[in-house]
C-alpha cells in the first residue's frame, strides 16, 4: 500500500538487525515494554546444521536444555519474553516440538507458563513446496490459561475446530499426545 501510494500516512520504519539469540531490545528502544504483536516464521535449521557460534548462544535459553535443539526452538522463548502483558505471538513453525526430545524443555516451558495457546497442526500435509517439513501455526497470548486449544487441519484454514486440552493432562517429558 505504501509503495503504490494507497496509504498517505507517514510511517517510521524501525528496522533493527542483529542475532536474535543475543539481541536485547532494551539496548535499542528507550523504555522498551514489549511488543503487542509478534509474527514470525522461525528459522528451520536442524541442530546438526547450526553454526558453532549459534550453538553456544543456544545455551542461554531455558528451552534449549534438552536434546540437540533445532534453531526454531528458542524463538518461542524469545518471542514470549518480548511480549507486552496482553501481547500475542503468532508463528508458523515446525511441529516436532510436540514429541521430540529436542522439544522437551520447550514443552516444560509452555506448561510452566500456562499461557493461552492455540495450535493448528497440519500433520504430514506439506505447506511449503520448497521445504519438506511438518508444520503448525501457533498463537500464544500472554494471558493465563489452564489449557491449550488444538486443531488438526489440511492446507485450508476454514472451519477449524479446536479441542481444549488441560496443561495438567500433558506430559512434557514423554511428549504431547494431541
Amino acid at each position: 500500500a505504501l509503495s503504490e501510494g494507497e496509504d498517505f500516512e507517514c510511517f517510521d520504519f524501525n528496522l533493527f538487525t542483529g542475532n536474535a539469540l543475543s539481541f536485547n531490545w532494551q539496548n535499542c528502544i528507550t523504555n522498551f515494554k514489549g511488543f503487542d504483536l509478534i509474527i514470525g516464521n522461525p528459522p528451520y535449521v536442524c541442530s546438526r546444521n547450526i553454526s558453532e557460534d549459534s550453538k553456544k548462544l543456544l545455551d542461554n535459553w531455558k528451552v534449549c536444555k534438552s536434546g540437540h535443539p533445532d534453531l526454531y526452538i528458542p524463538f518461542f522463548q524469545i518471542g514470549i519474553e518480548n511480549l507486552t502483558s496482553n501481547g500475542i505471538l503468532g508463528y508458523i513453525t515446525m511441529n516436532t516440538f510436540f514429541k521430540s526430545v529436542n522439544g522437551r524443555a520447550l514443552r516444560e516451558y509452555f506448561q510452566e507458563g500456562q499461557l493461552r495457546f492455540k495450535i493448528i497442526d497440519f500433520g504430514s500435509n506439506q505447506i511449503f513446496s520448497s521445504k519438506s517439513t511438518y508444520t503448525c501455526i501457533c498463537f500464544i497470548e500472554n494471558l493465563p490459561s489452564s489449557f491449550i486449544e488444538f486443531a488438526r487441519s489440511n492446507k485450508k484454514l476454514n472451519n477449524v475446530l479446536f479441542n481444549k486440552i488441560k496443561y495438567s493432562k500433558l506430559d512434557a517429558f514423554k511428549g504431547w499426545n494431541l
